[in-house]
């Protein structure tokens, strides 16, 4: 019984890991630098709470897409441009709002584009 749920709680962490949305921006001139932009968690109001990464050395700016899916509807929409400022060295907290709705609910975030200005 206790090999069953070790290998549960591996599979379900695997599973976890794997349907991590991240985007990625390799900094230009930072060394192998990237800043990564992830998924944390979100809310069916349309709330999502995101983590901006960096082990660049310098502040780097970056915008972001998200796609997301809304409950019983079969579309994947994009979201408006967001932007951040990643620290460097760091990871920040990031909350950012997709939609107004009260009929509509937010079923997954599918994806993270992140661009920038110092992205390659």
């Amino acid at each position: 019984m206790k090999k069953f749920l070790i290998i549960l709680i591996a599979f379900l962490g695997i599973s976890y890991s794997a349907n991590a949305q991240t985007g990625e921006c390799r900094v230009q001139n930072g060394n192998g630098a990237t800043v990564l932009v992830s998924v944390e968690g979100w809310e069916e109001d349309g709330t999502v709470y995101l983590s901006i990464n960096s082990d660049c050395d310098d502040y780097v700016n970056v915008k972001f897409n998200l796609s997301y899916k809304i409950e019983d509807v079969n579309t994947v929409w994009p979201s408006q441009e967001f932007s951040a400022t990643a620290q460097p060295n760091s990871s920040t907290p990031k909350t950012v709002k997709l939609f107004n709705s009260k009929t509509n609910k937010l079923d997954d975030v599918i994806s993270v584009k992140v661009t920038g200005a110092r992205c390659e």
